[in-house]
């Protein structure tokens, strides 16, 4: 009953002539994301080409007004392309990530960072992680509903809440969601999924590790399948007080589910809408389970991806996962980040190889609280922290490239935004811009006339180079 409802509406909202507007893409350069005052201007040309440049989170301007839990009166961000005003551009996230992510619209629908991803709208190399989301019909960490788009080496994590065709990544999926995956715990009643509530479409070469809870229509990959599943695989727990609830897929109705698998033992589902192949978790580590089915996978070794292949796996270790996109693919190795600051007193970790990038930038820098580094934005208003001196602010702290140890300095700042911010490593300084999560090097120091260390500064060009992070 609820699908037939779903499914009159939409029909007669075109039939009695609401308009989709669709809008067409800009001939300027594609404009760049750098914070969320930029990612919330995207709403204003829904055609244009977007893309990420670096990764937001709560540091980034932006958040506490557009997208923290406080922002728009407590629901937190405002999906893009809202019905009919839906998104038909492209949205590059270049591999970077946009996290901390909160939306609370429970009586709303279509929701998620997009709202309604229309015919011809790509969204792809973009990650969502530790997301809140909460909406209605059609709720998604990624995307509320992708009606013949393109969703492509995207992933998801965090919790997404909703009442109807709720899915970790994607509600509703009536285009291509292919090389994606979700780690996302997902909630719901009807038609609920692990990646997509409900499929009309195609998923292939996509995953999902999260945990499912709902009444009717639940399965650890898709809720409700109408369309076309292939070479994808479900881990995570799956829970359903009513009818049709699968280890993969909920309930497949005419569809086609090809190649794809449960591991029945973490799922605790013994069956799946009559598709899939349920394998125990040993099985599902071994790469003779998907290779034997034709699946385009190699076996790695630890910590390693070959981007080659579109699955890797550490053969006896792991559950596949793709070489194309981050993954976090249950049992994976984790790798350490190869770049650390920490604290010298608290061992704290203040910044890593995972937050920053290198570029040239002399706006910004670091700022200290009682708890630590704070990124900071030399154009905000900075908070009240401990002083060695009347305006001098300073803890020391410990750089460590690969696990060996570089050299010891100290942060500071002075309290005055016209006097001059900066970290000094030994004869070095570093500074970090916000609004675009950089990390600054430059060969100066409090003393003008002191010289840079060459060996230091030659270590860390190197270090930035060789992950092309430079500019």
């Amino acid at each position: 009953m609820w699908k037939i409802v779903s499914i009159f509406l939409v029909t007669v909202a075109l039939i009695t002539g609401i308009a989709i507007c669709v809008y067409t893409t800009p001939t300027s350069p594609n404009p760049e994301i750098r914070t969320w005052y930029d990612l919330d201007a995207v709403r204003n040309n829904l055609g244009g080409n977007y893309t990420l440049m670096n990764n937001l989170d709560s540091t980034i301007p932006g958040y506490e007004e557009l997208a923290s839990p406080t922002a728009n009166q407590g629901k937190g961000w405002e999906p893009i392309g809202t019905w009919p005003h839906v998104f038909t551009g492209s949205f590059d996230g270049q591999g970077y990530e946009i996290r901390d992510l909160f939306i609370n619209r429970f009586s709303e629908s279509l929701i998620g960072l997009f709202s309604y991803v229309y015919v011809g709208g790509v969204i792809k190399n973009l990650g969502v992680m530790n997301a809140n989301v909460t909406g209605h019909e059609g709720v998604g960490g990624l995307v509320g509903v992708n009606w013949q788009g393109t969703v492509s080496n995207c992933y998801s994590s965090g919790n997404v809440t909703g009442y109807y065709r709720v899915g970790g990544l994607a509600g509703s999926d009536a285009g291509t969601v292919s090389n994606s995956y979700s780690s996302a715990n997902v909630t719901g009643m009807l038609f609920v999924g692990g990646l997509v509530g409900y499929n009309s479409n195609t998923v292939s070469n996509s995953y999902s590790t999260g945990n499912v809870t709902g009444n009717s229509s639940v399965g650890g990959l898709v809720g409700e399948n109408d369309g076309t599943v292939s070479d994808s695989y479900s881990t995570g727990s799956v829970t359903g007080g009513g009818i049709n609830v699968g280890g993969l897929v909920g309930y497949n109705n005419f569809g086609t589910v090809s190649n794809s698998f449960w591991d029945t033992a973490t799922s605790g589902q013994a069956t799946s809408g009559c598709c899939g192949t349920g394998k125990n978790t040993t099985e599902m580590q071994n790469i003779a389970t998907f290779s034997g089915v034709g699946w385009n996978i190699i076996a790695v070794a630890p910590g390693s991806t070959n981007t080659t292949f579109t699955w890797n796996i550490v053969d006896g270790e792991t559950y596949p996962f793709l070489g194309s996109t981050k993954s976090t693919s249950q049992n994976q190795q984790p790798q350490e980040d190869n770049f650390v600051i920490s604290l010298t007193d608290s061992g704290e970790i203040v910044l890593s190889e995972h937050e920053i990038q290198a570029y040239h930038n002399d706006d910004n820098a670091f700022i200290l609280n009682e708890n630590g580094i704070k990124k900071w934005n030399s154009f905000l208003t900075y908070q009240t922290v401990p002083k060695l001196a009347d305006s001098l602010f300073s803890r020391e702290f410990v750089l460590k490239i690969e696990g060996q140890e570089i050299c010891k300095g100290e942060f500071w700042s002075y309290a005055s935004s016209t006097s001059f911010s900066g970290v000094v490593i030994l004869d070095s300084l570093f500074k970090l811009d916000t609004e675009h999560n950089i990390l600054w090097i430059k060969s100066f120091s409090m003393n003008s006339n002191t010289s840079l260390d060459a060996a230091i500064s030659s270590e860390l060009i190197s270090f930035f180079e060789k992950r092309n992070l430079q500019k």
